[in-house]
């Protein structure tokens, strides 16, 4: 008789571990879960600002690059080429000094 209790209570014992052990494994996997979804959320995030950084960078970039357009554009505004008149003056005196070689040859 002292056997069979001895049995009995050995294997409630059983059982009720095997339930502590099914209970531990279920909230472990919850957790895992949790911490699965949380971890997905700060990498969402840290993704989206890091590609507003890179929009901001090239945003900048972008502005930086117009406004070098525009100093060379104003650049070339007040340094004007050559006037017609002394691009027609600087041409004659060349086609004179051409038949000047030619005709001393």
């Amino acid at each position: 008789m002292v056997s069979e209790q001895l049995i009995e209570l050995i294997e409630q014992a059983e059982a009720k571990a095997r339930t502590i052990i099914a209970v531990a494994e279920e909230n472990a996997s919850e957790i895992n879960k949790r911490a699965a979804l949380e971890a997905e959320e700060i990498i969402s995030e840290a993704m989206i600002e890091a590609g507003a950084e890179r929009q901001n960078a090239l945003s900048k970039a972008e502005e930086q690059y117009r406004s070098l357009l525009s100093e060379m554009e104003r650049k070339k505004k007040s340094h004007p080429d050559l006037s017609v008149d002394l691009e027609d003056s600087t041409i004659a005196k060349l086609a004179e000094r051409i038949v000047n070689l030619f005709g001393h040859s």
